[in-house]
Order: C-alpha cells, then structure tokens, then sequence
C-alpha cells in the first residue's frame, strides 16, 4: 500500500457489506460458471435439433430421408424419441447437456445417434480435462494428482483413473525416432519395478543437437528416441534400425557397431575406475590419484591423439604391474572407443551430461516409495519425456494436425 491510500473514506462508504475483491471474484466466477453451462446445454441441444431437421424433417411434418442407421437391423427409418441427459466432467466442474434420441420403425430400437460424434459414447470425461490431469500426473504420484486437479480446476478424476488414463495415451501413441540422427545419447538407470530386489533398468535413448541462445547460452534441442524398461534388446533394436552419426553412452552396455561413431563417456571413466579399484581391494586413500591421472589425460588440451593414447596406455600398465587386474581391464575395453572426440572433431558429446539430467528427471518421479508394475512405469516414463520433448499431441492436435 502507497503512503496516502489509506483512510481516505469514512468506513461507510467503504464497501458495501463487507464486501472484499477475492468475494467479488468469487461472485462473478461463480456466475460465470453458470451462463457457462447454460451456453454448452442450448448449445449441443440446439445444433442437434438442426441436424434432426435436416434428416428428419420438422416435428409437425416428418420426412425420414434414411440419414440414420439402426446399430441392431440396420433399419434406415426412424422417429424422434426426445432427449436423454447425460453429465460430462470438465475442469470446471460437471456440465450436464442432453442426448437426442431416435427409435428405429422397423425393430423399435432406441439409440443416440449424435453419442460417437460428440464424443461422449465411451467416456464422460473431456480431453481438456484429461490432459490437465496428465500434465499433474507425470509431475506428481496419482493421489496427490487427483487432489490438486480437484482442488485447483474443480475437476474430479481419482488417482485409479489417472492411472488408466497414462495406459490409455501410452498405448495411442508411438515414439517415432527420425531415421537419421547426428548426435546421439544412450544411459540406464534403474527404478524399483518387477520381482528383484534391486528393481528393473530403464534404458533412454535422446538425440541431442544445438538450440538458439538463451541469455547469453546455448540450448540444447531434444528428441525422444528410445524408452523402455526390462533388458537392453528393444533398445538396440531401436539404434540398429536408425543411422546415428555420432552416439555417446556411460559402457554399461556393449552398443559398438550401433552407430558410425561410439563415444565413452569421459566422466562415466573416472566415476567407474574408482568402483573397480575397490573391487581390487586398493584403499580409498590411494584412488583419487588413479582417477586425477585418468581425468588428465582425457580432458587435457595439451594431448595430441597420439600422446594420449601412449599415457593411457602406460596407466594400463601401470595398474596391470600393481596387479589391478579388474581396473586395468575396464581401461582396455574402453581403448578403441574413448579418443574418437579427439579424432572427430564434429562429435560435440564427449560425456552423457545431457542425457543424465533426462535421468534425474526420470529418478525423481520414478522413486515415490513405491514398486511399480514394468508396464506402469513404462507407460509414465513414456508420457513424461514425450511431454517433456514437445513430441506428444493432445486429441484435438491428433484429430486436426497443422
């Protein structure tokens, strides 16, 4: 408040009642709402009184033209039957409308036959409503979702339903990778789905190339090439049947010969040399100086391909000479893979950074104390970084593309 704003009115004056701002708010929403259920009711029952004339003709004079057809004898003559009421769930509440119904001449049937066309045969929930609720769901458990949809928009779907509904657009829509990718990242985690203890691994598959500046830096576009949870099969599956140019992933996975150019990732090699040290029985004193070496010599400029090949291959030797034999080992498997950044100077990903914020991502939904089923995790998974991406479509975008 601005010095002057106050006391300015006798209290009489002031609001009428008691009256405040958020009452009047409340009020006119409130008003709203309601001319708002009014104009959908006359609205639907007006345009399909309009189609009922044109292939019924007027009450007073019927003219049956045979534009409807009976779903039990496949009768083509029928006669108006009035209006059923039905109630769709929105956002803003529940909006009840009416059905026109008509009754077959020939076996006295009585159906809606404007039910598949306006959407409301199988489901009195409306898509604007559905995707409010998806958009909760991928961020939030199913509970607190339907709480908050209800809290905040008035719309009531329960946590079972949200469930069914990420099954349901799950199941619509496909990822569909582009058949020619530059850069590409694979990693794994794992989320506490299935039978074993440790849960299931959840492979993620993006592609990655250069954005517009933003604020002085550089953004990165995403694609969503691969997700599935269980063995890595799909997954290579997936890279085996694109052409990926350049494709960086952590060596969990043996994925050499799945793209024109496989990259380690340079901080995933330090991170798992220290793991198979300790598998050696080496002190955790004494392998922080193993990793520095390492990490020198893959990201020091000073290296050409040639000096950074005879320093890695000296600490090979060194760890195989103090018998480090499992830590040596990881070394070598990575020999023919780790310098391509150096030989390729087009491959912008040397590490799988990128990818591993998707997997924070994934890890902060995924582990909600909880084990999920591998199909529901999947299908969440799935919806999550379709949106995440901009690659999934709403009904309307799926009915009208462009």
């Amino acid at each position: 408040m601005l010095s002057g704003e106050s006391c300015v009115l006798p209290g009489i004056l002031s609001t009428q009642n008691g009256i405040i701002v958020n009452e009047i708010f409340k009020l006119t929403g409130d008003l709203s709402d309601i001319h708002h259920r009014r104009l959908f009711g006359s609205w639907l029952k007006r345009s399909q009184e309009a189609a009922l004339y044109i292939l019924l003709g007027p009450r007073w004079k019927p003219r049956d033209l045979g534009g409807i057809t009976c779903p039990r004898c496949g009768g083509k003559s029928h006669k108006r039957r009035g209006f059923r009421t039905r109630i769709v769930k929105s956002s803003k509440g529940k909006f009840p409308f009416v059905l026109s119904q008509v009754q077959c001449t020939g076996c006295g049937r009585t159906h809606r036959p404007f039910a598949m066309a306006l959407g409301v045969a199988l489901r009195r929930v409306l898509p604007e409503l559905e995707e409010k609720a998806l958009s909760l769901a991928v961020k939030l458990p199913y509970s607190p979702s339907a709480e908050l949809l209800k809290e905040l928009s008035g719309g009531n779907l329960s946590h079972e339903g949200i469930r069914k509904l990420v099954h349901r657009r799950a199941k619509e829509h496909k990822i569909k990778p582009p058949t020619d990718v530059n850069h590409g990242l694979v990693d794994s985690t794992k989320v506490k789905a299935g039978d074993k203890s440790r849960g299931m691994d959840v492979h993620l598959a993006i592609a990655v190339e250069r954005g517009s500046e933003k604020h002085g830096r550089a953004t990165l576009k995403k694609k969503l090439l691969h997700l599935s949870v269980g063995d890595a099969v799909p997954l290579k599956t997936t890279l085996r049947s694109i052409q990926v140019k350049y494709l960086a992933h952590d060596g969990e996975l043996d994925l050499k010969g799945y793209a024109q150019v496989t990259q380690r990732c340079l901080w995933h090699m330090g991170h798992q040399l220290k793991h198979y040290l300790w598998r050696d029985g080496l002190p955790l004193t004494e392998r922080g100086s193993f990793k520095d070496k390492l990490y020198r010599i893959l990201f020091s400029q000073d290296y050409t391909v040639k000096d950074a090949k005879i320093a890695y291959d000296k600490l090979i030797n060194e760890l195989q000479g103090l018998g480090l034999k499992t830590s040596a080992g990881h070394l070598v498997r990575a020999k023919g893979e780790i310098f391509n950044y150096k030989k390729n100077p087009a491959l912008c990903f040397a590490t799988t950074s990128p990818v591993e914020r998707e997997m924070r991502e994934l890890n902060r939904r995924a582990n909600v104390g909880a084990r999920w089923s591998p199909k529901g995790i999947e299908n969440l998974l799935k919806i999550l970084f379709l949106k995440r991406f901009k690659q999934y479509q709403t009904l309307a975008e799926r009915m009208h593309p462009g």
